[in-house]
């Protein structure tokens, strides 16, 4: 077996991270050289379970705890997830480019696999030229579906 640095890359919720850990574990007993670019609150659950991580965000994120408007059923939930993006995502999005970029240089990872919101990660590896492979535990939620309903959120200097 090859053993590849692998570099996993999620921003949102515990419901967002929780699924990837078990394969982490898993690549990780396989001998993988594994990382996880995640918000500092997320991290603080893989460094539990020994997967080295990544800061996004500022930290600032934090505040999604009270936000009363992250949780609407408006658009059939897409107006939760275009306050996430706009609010919580993008911000950072452009330092944390910067950030992975940084770490692409150093550890350059033979493949990101990213969740939904890993907008950063993605970026990254585009940037990079680093194979991309798109994690979901939202089957229906396609990055083209995603970037379809999410359009005007989704334009940002990140993306420039």
């Amino acid at each position: 077996m090859t053993r590849r640095r692998i570099l996993v890359g999620t921003f949102g919720s515990a419901g967002d991270l929780f699924p990837l850990i078990p394969a982490m574990l898993l690549l990780r007993s396989e001998g993988h050289d594994l990382r996880c670019a995640t918000t500092r609150t997320l991290g603080l659950y893989l460094r539990r379970v020994g997967i080295p991580t990544i800061a996004l965000g500022d930290g600032s994120e934090i505040r999604v705890f009270s936000d009363p408007e992250i949780f609407t059923n408006a658009d059939g939930g897409w107006e939760s997830w275009r306050r996430t993006i706009g609010e919580y995502v993008l911000p950072t999005a452009p330092a944390d480019v910067v950030t992975l970029r940084r770490l692409f240089g150093d550890w350059r990872p033979d493949i990101v696999a990213v969740s939904t919101f890993a907008v950063a990660p993605r970026v990254a590896a585009h940037l990079e030229h680093v194979p991309v492979v798109e994690l979901s535990i939202y089957p229906q939620f396609s990055a083209d579906t995603v970037a379809e309903k999410l359009g005007p959120a989704l334009r940002h200097d990140v993306f420039n």
